[in-house]
């Protein structure tokens, strides 16, 4: 056993995959373009991430401090991205951090998650990321992109409306935030759907309330 060499073209090999913020695609469409996140966006995000939208809809730690966006953008996306278990973009618009939209799952079936910055709501910004981002999720091999979000979340649910997700389920109690039970609404996208809605926004939500009377 003491004679056996190490192969340093295996260990050349095993280290040649790039790193973070290397191994983030960057994607656009012209006025939106996702990207690594950046040491630059860490105030924008503590903005975003204090918002009173954000902080109703989401996960986020409350009080949200400028600790939790350093080690969001600065140690949690880059693991992630080199672990192979999300992706995660920073959107830029109009050379601005707009917000984050990141789709989460190492499997062919994962789900995808967005938050912008308030400054740039109201212009398709968020619209034209997820596209982007569902885009090169199922290039690279996903089958199926889930959507989640809380009951009464109509803004979020408008986005995945506009980029061809279709309800599919209402779960009561089907999040969790911060340790309390809430309903939630699930979509779907698969790989081939179009990315466009598929029904108008009236039927969409006439759906969603017919699920939730059921």
């Amino acid at each position: 056993m003491g004679n056996i060499r190490e192969n340093p073209y295996a260990r050349q090999m095993a280290t040649s995959d790039p790193v973070f913020p290397d191994c983030v695609p960057v994607l656009t469409d012209g006025p939106v373009t996702l990207r690594a996140h950046r040491d630059s966006d860490i105030d924008r995000i503590v903005e975003l991430c204090t918002d009173p939208e954000m902080i109703r809809w989401t996960t986020i730690p409350v009080p949200y401090r400028r600790m939790h966006a350093e080690d969001f953008a600065l140690r949690q996306i880059p693991e992630r991205w080199t672990g192979g278990s999300a992706m995660y973009w920073a959107i830029e618009a109009g050379g601005l951090f707009a917000g984050t939209v990141d789709i989460r799952g190492s499997g062919p079936e994962s789900d995808i998650g967005y938050g912008l910055h308030p400054d740039m709501r109201g212009r398709q910004i968020m619209t034209r990321a997820v596209r982007l981002a569902v885009t090169h999720a199922f290039a690279a091999g996903k089958t199926g992109i889930g959507w989640v979000a809380f009951d009464g979340n109509l803004p979020s649910m408008r986005v995945a409306h506009q980029c061809g997700f279709r309800l599919d389920a209402w779960v009561p109690g089907g999040a969790e935030v911060r340790g309390e039970k809430v309903d939630a609404y699930r979509a779907w996208l698969r790989s081939g759907d179009p990315l466009h809605p598929r029904t108008s926004w009236e039927s969409t939500v006439a759906d969603a309330a017919r699920m939730r009377g059921l």
